[in-house]
């Protein structure tokens, strides 16, 4: 693990010169900045229970992006929000992510008013296995929490895909919201989730399940379907209710390497905005 963690720092050193990242960073310390920890006021999700603040990017693979089965970044591959899909990243890639919730329908920036969470993810391929580590910054206050998810490689084209994974492994990034009654709670949350593609004449639709403890308590999943090259529509069931949204992803190439920028919009149970912004490479 200390090996891995090793490469994500020297990758991260050259990265603002080789793919142009720094303002993706700067803008991340902004929107963390006037963030708090899932206690604010006007908060939907917090409360005994709840996990506050697990209800926004995952920090676990295709969250805010899209992955294939053999652990590439794809642009027709399944995504969803706060929920994993089976497909893990590998392949030596690195992500960056910044993201914002509003309590309420339209955009809010301000610290009371949203929740902000910064992920750094870097996916490895050992053999035939994809294993994703990733750290995840919950607030202003750069509380962390730190993520596993690890997938077996199966034949090109198979159509079913399995992986396991922990969310929050240090087990204290807050059950119900900071200063709420059991936001001591362990955290920690195993899981397990399968991944199907369902073909279709044009693009394949991809139907995800999974369950586990404390955070994915209940049963959870989600559809994905690429709507167009760079478009894909999404919805998941994340144990509390029905988020929705699109996912728009473009690709560049900076000082001959491939870099991939995504944009998610979305609705957190259908009434609270979201969005998010990335980059992989």
């Amino acid at each position: 693990m200390f090996c891995i963690a090793d490469r994500m720092r020297r990758s991260l050193e050259g990265a603002p010169k080789r793919a142009g990242i720094a303002p993706i960073l700067l803008v991340g310390i902004v929107l963390l900045g006037g963030a708090r920890s899932a206690g604010a006021q006007g908060d939907p999700t917090i409360g005994p229970g709840q996990f506050p603040q697990f209800r926004n990017l995952s920090g676990l693979s295709g969250g805010g992006y899209g992955v294939d089965s053999q652990g590439y970044s794809s642009l027709s591959g399944p995504t969803a929000l706060s929920t994993p899909i089976a497909h893990v990243l590998g392949r030596s890639h690195l992500r960056l992510e910044i993201a914002k919730a509003s309590f309420r329908l339209l955009p809010d920036f301000s610290g009371r008013g949203s929740n902000g969470t910064a992920i750094i993810s870097y996916g490895q391929t050992v053999g035939r296995l994809n294993i994703l580590f990733s750290d995840m910054f919950k607030s202003g206050d750069l509380d962390q929490s730190y993520n596993c998810q690890i997938q077996y490689i199966p034949s090109p084209g198979a159509k079913w895909v399995g992986s396991i994974g922990v969310q929050d492994w240090n087990g204290n990034g807050g059950a119900a919201g900071t200063g709420v009654p059991g936001d001591n709670s362990v955290s920690r949350s195993v899981f397990g989730v399968v991944t199907y593609r369902w073909d279709t004449r044009e693009n394949p639709v991809y139907l995800t399940l999974g369950a586990g403890r404390h955070r994915f308590r209940s049963l959870f999943g989600s559809v994905s379907y690429q709507v167009a090259r760079p478009l894909r529509t999404w919805v998941e069931y994340d144990g509390f209710g029905v988020n929705l949204g699109v996912l728009l992803t473009a690709r560049t190439r900076r000082y001959g390497r491939p870099v991939e920028l995504n944009t998610t919009l979305g609705l957190l149970r259908g009434k609270y905005f979201f969005f998010s912004v990335g980059t992989g490479f």
